[in-house]
């Protein structure tokens, strides 16, 4: 939502596209860069204070960039301050959960939802900004967006569970080691953020007009499922994580010719959708098992952050091949890299298991 909204922002204020570009590639990379810093402050100086302080901090720097859109340099650093200080909420409930929640299968329906709702978080961001366009330009966009990070953070930073939360005595005081089975998880986001991010520029510009409609068809497949997946299935979280990517690799596939009907684009994306769930989930879940309790705040945030950068690599190569190829190109090419990170996944699915502490 937030990139763009500032895109949209620079270009009604006069600016290039270019110069859009930059502005919201600089919100992207610093909401990535933002993850894991808020990560490795919130496992030494606790969600709290942390929260706070950003939910401070990002709708200032929004506000900033909205009194000066076309500023250049200036813009992009305000810009780039603005990303990095989003509130690291998601990744903070992921942490809450293992403490609020004892019962194995109500913590996998929480990790259900508090996955699935953040993907779905994404895609639904940009049909709220098309709204608040609609009613004020992309001024009223960017003041939504300041809004709502404002507030949210600060509800959430003076929550009692969000209080009570304290950094463990043995947090981590330095770079997050990665564990065999952390760079598994890394991996794996930023494969299947890549393939996402190529899937959505891809269909924006097959179904320009109901671009909107089929990402609300994929985020209520996602949800929808995600809960089913985590209270439910007893499927081994490893093999949930492979067959979600491969089905999405043939989701993809098939909307290389789908892509051309409406219903058929419909149906495709919300089973889509349906497949994503247990990506996420298993993403989330599976931190429980490859890395120590105290680096969960850190390695869930490179978890989130690997899947973004990849989301803006898709992005913009999603955007060339439906420009210089097709939008079956586009398709296929995302199908081809789910496969290939499916793949990988199958041959490091051993450093997916439990191990011991020491070993992690």
């Amino acid at each position: 939502m937030l990139s763009l909204a500032v895109y949209l922002l620079v270009v009604e204020a006069g600016g290039t596209p270019a110069a859009a570009g930059l502005t919201s590639g600089s919100v992207g990379a610093g909401n990535a860069l933002g993850l894991l810093i808020q990560g490795w402050l919130i496992g030494r100086h606790g969600m709290s204070r942390v929260i706070g302080v950003c939910a401070v901090l990002c709708p200032a720097a929004l506000i900033g960039v909205v009194a000066s859109p076309t500023a250049g340099p200036r813009t992009y650093l305000i810009a780039g301050i603005a990303g990095v200080s989003v509130p690291a909420t998601t990744a903070c409930m992921r942490v809450l959960w293992t403490v609020l929640i004892d019962d194995q299968r109500a913590r996998a329906s929480a990790y259900a939802l508090l996955a699935t709702s953040f993907q779905a978080a994404l895609i639904i961001g940009p049909l709220t900004v098309t709204g608040a366009r609609y009613l004020g330009g992309a001024v009223c966009a960017v003041v939504l967006a300041a809004i709502l990070s404002g507030v949210g953070g600060l509800a959430f930073a003076v929550s009692p569970a969000c209080r009570a939360q304290r950094p463990p005595r043995s947090g981590p005081t330095g770079p997050l080691r990665l564990s065999s089975g952390l760079r598994t998880l890394l991996a794996g986001g930023f494969g299947s953020g890549i393939a996402l991010g190529i899937m959505v520029i891809a269909v924006a510009g097959a179904r320009p007009a109901l671009a909107g409609t089929l990402f609300a068809l994929f985020a209520v497949g996602e949800l929808s499922a995600g809960l089913v997946y985590g209270a439910t299935f007893r499927i081994p979280v490893p093999v949930r994580l492979f067959c979600g990517m491969a089905g999405m690799a043939i989701v993809l596939a098939l909307l290389t010719v789908g892509h051309h009907g409406i219903a058929a684009a419909a149906f495709l994306m919300t089973i889509g959708g349906v497949f994503a769930a247990p990506v996420a989930i298993a993403n989330s879940a599976l931190l429980d098992d490859v890395v120590p309790a105290a680096a969960l705040a850190q390695s869930y945030t490179g978890v989130v952050a690997a899947g973004l950068l990849g989301n803006a690599v898709g992005n913009s190569a999603g955007g060339y091949l439906t420009e210089h190829a097709s939008v079956a190109a586009a398709f296929a090419v995302g199908a081809a890299i789910l496969a290939c990170t499916a793949v990988i996944l199958a041959i490091r699915r051993n450093t997916l298991l439990p191990a011991p502490l020491e070993t992690r």
